[in-house]
């Protein structure tokens, strides 16, 4: 099977190789992330070779991040079948199983995966949302309470064990649940309202009227906030400013905007991961990107197997200037996909704008092994080689970029800058009026 790796020796080694039986083209399209094109392919390859198990394990990889989550279960089940000692198949039938809302066959293989791999957090997370969905909430909140055990920094997990307690009216341990997962991520206006529910049902009246302040301040279009304070208000004697509450819930009701939608939609089904991620792209276009990077880091918990997601997140947290998290959840893509390309650029980019060269070198060399058409790369590795005072090679990978991406107005900038450094003032002029030319062309 193709490894998971684990380690950051083995995060900055080269991808695995693809199976030699399998074209090039369709290794070509699953390196760039173009699952649904490389099904096909893998489809056709395996009508000539069926017991080739590498390319059913590819074919199941794709399925998945295509979206095809019960198709990818038929196809683990028979790779389960060939590796029972394996407890990586347990897992990602659980996984898929769970997308697919088939809650018996998850919670079976979960329960499988826990008791082969009992140390391993995920497991048990993916197990208590399991029992959560069925409405089983004493053994959701024993799988939650493990997963926060093994891994204490959990957000989510706390998270999803206070509505576990809630939901199973134990209101005295649901409060420190929902209050542990609020100091691990202040940004989430939900902790805030879940806990004021929760306050709210042990009459702790004050209390929870704080919660929903909390989570308005937050977020001051979270229209149920502003509806539970408005009913609250009333009980404590407040009720112009209840009224006034209550009208800014009609008001936003009535202005809801595509972010209020998805926010709505998932109080209704909060484990909707690709509604998470274009929450997460608005609030990003919206330029609120803390709320981005926790939706987002939300959607990498409830989709560990999709390393796209945690690409998504790296991009936020790199415009947030946290480029240490945004490679650490490159490092931890590439551990999922290691034949993804822009993880690999991405990790170059975030390495080489912390200064961290020869890390960001050796990762462009591997986008660049598995993309070397990739415009966006050789810039990338061509900034990063002038920054090492390698201007000869950074000349040679940013002629290539401009090349290979005639538009691209940031490579002919960078190539100019280089082009300058070396004494070559002719031809960086005419690289800084091609950056002028397209840059105006392309303002929106």
């Amino acid at each position: 099977m193709i490894p998971f790796l684990t380690t950051l020796t083995l995060l900055l080694a080269p991808p695995a190789p693809a199976a030699k039986t399998v074209s090039v083209d369709i290794q070509t399209l699953f390196q760039r992330g173009e699952y649904g094109a490389a099904a096909l392919g893998l489809e056709q390859f395996l009508k000539e070779h069926p017991e080739d198990l590498r390319a059913k394990e590819r074919l199941s990889i794709c399925y998945y991040r295509a979206g095809r989550f019960l198709d990818a279960a038929a196809i683990l089940e028979e790779l389960k079948k060939a590796y029972p000692a394996d407890p990586e198949f347990p897992l990602r039938l659980g996984v898929c199983y769970l997308r697919a809302k088939q809650y018996e066959q998850a919670r079976v293989n979960l329960e499988q995966f826990t008791a082969m791999r009992p140390d391993q957090a995920v497991g048990f997370l993916h197990l208590g949302l399991t029992h959560l969905n069925v409405g089983d909430f004493s053994a959701a909140e024993r799988a939650f309470r493990r997963s926060v055990e093994l891994e204490p920094e959990n957000g989510e997990a706390h998270y999803q064990l206070g509505v576990a307690l809630a939901r199973g009216e134990n209101f005295e341990a649901a409060v420190p649940a929902f209050e542990r997962a609020r100091e691990l991520d202040p940004t989430q206006p939900e902790v805030d309202y879940q806990l004021a529910l929760v306050l709210l049902r042990m009459d702790r009246i004050e209390e929870a009227a704080a919660a929903c302040r909390a989570a308005i301040q937050k977020d001051p279009r979270f229209a149920p906030a502003h509806y539970q304070l408005g009913q609250i208000l009333p009980r404590l004697g407040q009720r112009e400013e209840a009224k006034g509450e209550l009208a800014l819930f009609q008001q936003l009701k009535r202005q809801e905007d595509p972010i209020d939608q998805l926010r709505h939609k998932l109080q209704i089904e909060p484990q909707d991961v690709p509604a998470l991620q274009e929450l997460a792209r608005l609030y990003a276009d919206s330029d609120r990107l803390d709320q981005a990077a926790a939706t987002l880091a939300k959607a990498v918990v409830l989709a560990p197997l999709e390393p796209k997601i945690r690409i998504e997140l790296a991009r936020v947290h790199t415009l947030r200037g946290d480029l240490e998290a945004a490679a650490a959840q490159l490092e931890a893509a590439i551990a999922a996909a290691p034949e993804l390309a822009p993880a690999w650029n991405d990790l170059g980019v975030a390495r080489s704008r912390a200064g961290h060269l020869p890390e960001a070198l050796r990762a462009f060399e591997w986008a660049l092994e598995l993309d070397p058409t990739s415009a966006l790369t050789r810039n990338g590795y061509g900034v990063a080689l002038a920054k090492d005072g390698q201007e000869q090679r950074a000349l040679e990978q940013l002629r290539e970029a401009v090349k290979l991406g005639p538009t691209y107005a940031n490579a002919y900038f960078n190539l100019a800058q280089v082009l300058r450094d070396l004494g070559q003032n002719a031809e960086a002029e005419a690289a800084e009026q091609q950056y002028q030319k397209l840059s105006q062309e392309q303002q929106p």
